[in-house]
């Protein structure tokens, strides 16, 4: 909803910026740039919230009227607009933008643009193309028919009718409409191809994908599938009109039996069923259609998956090949690696071993030594408890002279 800036109630205000311009810009031109900028951006505001690319002076100056006053100023603003790239002559535009097209709206077609189209300019009067207005329904036109066409097979492709109910709300005009496909066409966001069908002609349009900088060709494939798919819609239309019909027949029998006029429910019936066998041969061709696009469908995602494991695989051999990886490489390195390991393990083993100091006895024979040690003290221990049992007599009780152990005595009387 266009609304005007707050120093449109600002009388001393407004009415600086409804004079005309100084002839000089040099001696104030910060004054005089802050007033090209206000209308500039009031003129663009007015276009965006009208839903309009086109703007004459006669109509600025019907709508920035303001008690009575019009401003005596915008024939300097839209110049410097026109110098500044804001805005560009339609005739201009239209040449830089041809396009021999046929004319986009059918004499059979009805829309509600004729109620909408503002007066045309005076003779005189010279019509402007506001590019930001261009640019911005432009985009907004891609974005719908990205939405509208998301699902189908062929994404982005539209009959003339089919566009021409997409921007029935959308555009202010058929010009309007006219001009941002030229504009799409020239940024090589739009193609058009020419159907010659059986009756007549009809235009196609295809669209550049949400992800493309630029648009491709229609191809032929493509339009067969535009033509199931619109065979699909229609098919889904026809039944279910014709199950309105069956119904309204059905409910017509019933109330002129009620009435007792059974030959004209007679006939409503033959009707019904008429109609009900029209409609089930309509519900066989609509199924083999969906069978047939379900088949496309799954025939692009097995080509989209085929497509990622070829790009896989070559992305992989890249990796290899750069990396300088193969499988003899890897064996080698695998074998390399085997035999440090078994080196590694012997170094270990030699750092752990026990080594004797130069010129020590062994660890035998520290072993037999210490068993003698023990055997010797186990018996003198045992010495030990003998003596202790021993009964030793008084002194005087001892004899006078050593005796000798039996023994000794014995070797004695030997000799």
């Amino acid at each position: 909803m266009f609304s005007f800036p707050p120093d449109w109630n600002n009388d001393q205000r407004m009415d600086v910026l409804f004079a005309p311009f100084r002839d000089n810009r040099a001696s104030n031109p910060s004054s005089w740039d802050n007033k090209v900028k206000f209308w500039s951006d009031l003129v663009e505001n007015y276009c965006s919230s009208h839903r309009s690319v086109l703007i004459s002076d006669s109509e600025l100056q019907k709508v920035f009227q303001r008690k009575g006053k019009y401003p005596r100023c915008l024939d300097i603003v839209l110049s410097e607009m026109k110098r500044n790239g804001t805005i560009q002559l339609l005739k201009d535009f239209e040449s830089t933008h041809s396009w021999s097209a046929v004319s986009l709206l059918r004499k059979s077609i009805s829309w509600s643009w004729s109620l909408l189209v503002a007066p045309s300019p005076p003779p005189n009067d010279v019509t402007f193309v506001v590019l930001s207005s261009i640019k911005k329904w432009s985009d907004e036109l891609l974005t719908e028919i990205w939405s509208r066409t998301a699902d189908r097979l062929a994404p982005c492709i539209v009959t003339q009718t089919e566009l021409i109910k997409i921007t029935e709300k959308l555009f202010k005009s058929e010009q309007d409409l006219k001009l941002v496909l030229k504009y799409l066409e020239k940024e090589k966001k739009l193609t058009r191809h020419v159907h010659s069908g059986d009756e007549e002609e009809e235009v196609i349009y295809k669209f550049a994908n949400r992800n493309e900088t630029s648009v491709q060709s229609v191809t032929e494939s493509e339009m067969h599938i535009l033509r199931l798919e619109q065979s699909a819609m229609l098919l889904g239309t026809q039944i279910e009109e014709s199950s309105a019909l069956i119904q309204r027949q059905d409910t017509s029998a019933r109330s002129l039996v009620r009435e007792g006029r059974k030959a004209e429910a007679l006939k409503c019936l033959r009707e019904r069923n008429r109609i009900r066998k029209q409609q089930e041969h309509k519900l066989n061709t609509l199924s083999n259609v969906e069978a047939l696009l379900q088949q496309i469908r799954e025939a692009k995602t097995n080509r989209q998956i085929l497509d990622a494991y070829e790009a896989g695989t070559t992305a992989y051999k890249s990796i290899l090949k750069k990396e300088g990886l193969s499988v003899d490489r890897i064996e080698n390195t695998m074998q390399e690696l085997e035999e440090i390991l078994d080196t590694a393990n012997e170094i270990e083993e030699a750092i752990s071993r026990p080594v004797a100091p130069a010129g020590e006895e062994g660890v035998e024979e520290f072993e037999h030594e210490l068993n003698d040690l023990l055997k010797e003290e186990k018996e003198f221990e045992g010495l030990e408890a003998c003596l202790a049992n021993v009964h030793i007599g008084q002194p005087d009780q001892l004899p006078s002279s050593p005796v000798k152990p039996v023994g000794e005595e014995k070797k004695a009387v030997a000799l």
